[in-house]
């Protein structure tokens, strides 16, 4: 939206009209901000396109065959409980409704930010804050601004024009305890909940003592070649609350912390919903006896190209990695992209569907490098679940092996 001024801003759009813009605008003028969990779009970005499926972007990122919804509704979780619209994490960084009648907009979004950092400061670095909240050093310098914004997980020139949200002494309080955490300088039981003296100690949580810590193994590469290492994953069995034939397994200590803070209604579905919106690697263990295999889907190899010596790169190299991607992520396996997290999370996002993950694993292979295997010792229990085999991540990442001569 133009302002009277002639510059660009933001504009938002009630979510009522969320299907209707994004079909208006075509790919190239849509973008996707994975840490806001927004789209962005605007007619300057590029063409419009009425044929989707033959633009530029989609080539790479298509929507399943015969699948014209809208990417709200396709990732919809089936939870009629908890509707798209009322997800954990856009409430937390979008304005509400409510209130914008009675606030101007900048208000709006300072309120929002200031609300981010909190959340954020929460769940990833276990922050509680005190009361009354005490007088923390206010951030004035932009270079000291940047540097906290890179570290925290902030787009600088996203904060920049809201940057007096820096005064506010909630904000400056949290920044005061991030920094003091990073200089592994001294922090106090009550500003952080994996104290057991934090009277909100993460310990007490509900969540914390439903965790279950097992064993499995691991394959990777380093400059030897194929390695394998046993790990440790942490699965979650909620008992009655239990919603899906699955259960919700992450990868680290830190990840499954992190699940403990969040709402304690939630079920499986809810929680794999914020994990997926949010990039975090984790599994849904079924019981290997309750699956059948995987269905048998012809794809190309995965041999990794080759190019000779001195080889020039042009564009069929790119078209023929874009085939492949599209071949492995629309593959019944390819929900094991989007719970891989990170970069392949990224590159799964937009061709596969929430649904396929919380139908949960596609079956098993007969190849063992492409299941996680997961025994509990106190059950007895054998469970299963996709996971990216090392071929599929080099595919995924456009890797070649090229003669150095």
């Amino acid at each position: 939206m133009a302002s009277p001024s002639g510059q660009y801003t933001a504009e938002e759009i009630p979510k009522r009209d969320h299907e209707e813009i994004l079909d208006y605008y075509s790919s190239e003028q849509s973008r996707y901000d994975p840490v806001l969990n927004e789209w962005h779009c605007c007619a300057l970005w590029g063409e419009y396109d009425n044929d989707h499926e033959q633009d530029d972007f989609n080539f790479l990122y298509p929507t399943f065959e015969g699948d014209d919804r809208p990417v709200e509704e396709a990732v919809a979780p089936p939870n009629p409980n908890l509707p798209f619209d009322d997800s954990l994490v856009e409430d937390l960084l979008l304005p509400n409704p409510d209130n914008a009648l009675q606030r101007q907009p900048r208000d709006i979004w300072l309120l929002g930010l200031q609300n981010k950092i909190l959340t954020v400061a929460h769940l990833y670095f276990r922050y509680t804050a005190q009361i009354p909240l005490p007088n923390a050093v206010i951030l004035t310098d932009e270079k000291q601004q940047k540097s906290f914004c890179r570290s925290f997980g902030l787009v600088w020139d996203q904060v920049k024009p809201l940057e007096e949200v820096f005064t506010y002494p909630a904000v400056a309080a949290a920044i005061d305890f991030f920094l003091r955490l990073a200089k592994n300088s001294v922090v106090k039981d009550n500003e952080w909940d994996l104290s057991n003296n934090n009277l909100s100690s993460v310990s007490m949580s509900p969540r914390f003592r439903q965790f279950r810590p097992l064993k499995t193994t691991i394959s990777f590469k380093d400059g030897s070649g194929l390695q394998s290492k046993d790990v440790t994953i942490y699965m979650i069995d909620l008992g009655s609350q239990s919603a899906a034939p699955w259960k919700v397994a992450v990868k680290s200590a830190l990840n499954a912390l992190l699940v403990c803070r969040l709402d304690p209604t939630f079920n499986e579905y809810d929680i794999v919903e914020f994990l997926l919106t949010n990039g975090i690697s984790f599994h849904t263990l079924q019981p290997s006896d309750t699956v059948d295999r995987t269905p048998d889907v012809r794809r190309p190899g995965l041999l990794l190209y080759r190019r000779p010596h001195e080889y020039k790169f042009e564009s069929r190299d790119y078209l023929a990695y874009r085939q492949r991607c599209h071949s492995i992520l629309s593959h019944p396996r390819g929900r094991a992209a989007l719970i891989h997290g990170g970069f392949m999370w990224r590159l799964a996002l937009r061709s596969v569907r929430f649904k396929a993950v919380y139908k949960g694993p596609s079956g098993w292979s007969p190849n063992p490098d492409e299941m996680v295997t997961v025994r509990d010792t106190s059950t007895g229990t054998e469970y299963v679940d996709d996971k990216l085999s090392v071929e599929e991540q080099e595919a995924l990442c456009g890797t070649y092996h090229c003669l150095t001569g």
